[in-house]
């Protein structure tokens, strides 16, 4: 094949040969030429500013060779200021974290998390996940009920996987909030209990659809936590106040009981904000993305 055109390509004339090679020259240079000129003025290159991943940003215009960080980047990580596992009812535990967002203007829509519960020699001998969000500068109370273990743990870990921040410029708080809370046992024919009663306040202008309610309930003077519950509350509306209980069905004592109840609404669902009279509410609470 190559004798072949080697022999075809010497057919021509020194003279044709020559003009052939100009000619392939002259080619390359016009196409470097036309290129360059299509490079310098009509090819869209990447930047930072054109609302678009691409180059080597690690995320829409931040990143990579943008002086801007992405907000991945800039946001601190949780921090988990405790976890435990309480004990309840025979073989049965109830496992809580406080978690701490120490970042004012990012959250989290979608926050899984994993409880994972190890003996003691080490091995993993139970887990519970669940699904819950985090508001900007925000403690959170995440509680997991009802863990049925055959021996005391030794101890309890918490992950979260991987995280997704949302920034949330210009966020305003909403002002859900727990009052008179109100501790009791409630003996029983059947099964002796605990009670605790409580009102929550919506000072918010929005009516909410869905109010979640987190216990932690603490020996005053020795800080240890003695029970932990959760509840939640359909419709809560604006300016509205009303009545909550939690059960647990066993008794604990606290002789100086410290109670903690944290009442939220998660902003991030535009379903949890009441329609009314064909008026649609959406993310009244920031404007940021």
């Amino acid at each position: 094949m190559l004798t072949r055109i080697f022999n075809w390509w010497h057919s021509y004339s020194r003279s044709t040969r020559k003009r052939w090679y100009i000619g392939i020259v002259y080619g390359l240079l016009a196409s470097a030429f036309i290129f360059s000129i299509y490079n310098a003025f009509f090819a869209v290159h990447p930047t930072c500013s054109d609302g678009v991943k691409n180059g080597a940003e690690l995320d829409v215009d931040c990143g990579g060779t943008c002086s801007q960080l992405c907000l991945f980047q800039r946001v601190q990580k949780i921090r988990i200021l405790e976890k435990a596992a309480i004990p309840t009812r025979p073989d049965y535990y109830d496992l809580y974290t406080v978690i701490q967002n120490p970042n004012p203007t990012s959250g989290i829509e979608d926050l899984r998390y994993t409880f994972e519960v190890f003996d003691g020699t080490g091995a993993s001998v139970a887990k519970r996940s669940g699904r819950t969000f985090l508001l900007p500068n925000a403690e959170k109370y995440i509680v997991e009920p009802a863990v049925k273990l055959e021996e005391p743990p030794a101890q309890v870990n918490i992950t979260f996987q991987p995280i997704s921040w949302r920034d949330l410029t210009n966020y305003i708080q909403p002002e859900v909030f727990a009052r008179n809370k109100e501790i009791h046992s409630t003996p029983s024919l059947e099964q002796s209990g605990m009670e605790l009663t409580g009102l929550v306040n919506n000072k918010s202008d929005i009516d909410f659809q869905d109010i979640v309610i987190t216990v932690i309930v603490r020996e005053q003077f020795s800080d240890e936590v003695v029970a932990v519950n959760r509840t939640d509350m359909q419709t809560l509306r604006a300016s509205e106040e009303r009545r909550f209980v939690v059960n647990w069905p066993f008794t604990f004592s606290a002789s100086s009981p410290q109670i903690e109840v944290q009442a939220e609404t998660n902003v991030f669902d535009n379903d949890n904000f009441i329609r009314e009279s064909g008026i649609t509410v959406s993310d009244p609470f920031f404007s940021g993305q």
